[in-house]
């Protein structure tokens, strides 16, 4: 299983780019845990986490579909996805 991290403020250019890491990991057949991680001021605006959240499954379902979707706990956000058959 292989882990990308995001922020809340990610750029949509950097957004892309690891996106892009997922889609190869998913292409070798990994399952790849996407970790939205929030700190300090942040996780008052749980808000923009989920945003992202949505972002990322509705780009994530043309290679790969979502797993398990966990809530937020502690400081993160975590789905776990995994290479469509």
């Amino acid at each position: 299983m292989k882990e990308i991290r995001f922020r809340p403020r990610i750029s949509d250019h950097d957004l892309e780019v690891k996106l892009n890491h997922a889609h190869e990991f998913l292409e070798k057949k990994f399952k790849v845990r996407v970790n939205i991680m929030l700190r300090g001021r942040e996780k008052e605006h749980l808000d923009l986490a989920q945003v992202l959240r949505e972002k990322i499954k509705e780009r994530i379902t043309t290679f790969g579909y979502v797993e398990q979707e966990m809530p937020f706990r502690g400081s993160s956000m975590i789905l776990t996805i995994a290479p469509k058959k």
